[in-house]
C-alpha cells in the first residue's frame, strides 16, 4: 500500500523564557528530541498521562509553533513517499 508517510526527527520545544533566576532565564523543556513515523493506512495512538506533552507534540507536528512566538521548535516534520 503507497502514500505518504509523517516523519519527525529530534523534535524538540522550548518555552525561553520561564521566570527568572540571578539575572539569567530559564528554559523548559517541553519535547526533547523525539523521532519517530506514522505510516499511511494505519491507526496511530498518542497516549500517557496527563501533562505529558501528548497536545505539545500534536502541535508540534501540525506546525502551530511556527507561528507562536515565545515557543522554539527545533527538529524537522516531513512527508516521504511510502513504498
Amino acid at each position: 500500500m503507497g502514500g505518504m508517510a509523517m516523519v519527525w526527527e529530534d523534535l524538540t520545544v522550548k518555552l525561553p523564557t520561564f521566570g527568572t533566576q540571578n539575572n539569567t532565564q530559564n528554559k523548559k523543556l517541553l519535547l526533547n528530541g523525539l523521532t519517530g513515523f506514522a505510516q499511511p493506512g494505519k491507526i496511530m495512538a498518542i497516549m500517557g498521562p496527563s501533562g505529558c506533552g501528548k497536545t505539545t507534540f500534536l502541535d508540534s507536528l501540525a506546525g502551530w509553533f511556527l507561528s507562536h512566538l515565545e515557543l522554539k521548535l527545533k527538529g524537522g516534520v516531513r512527508f516521504d513517499d511510502w513504498n
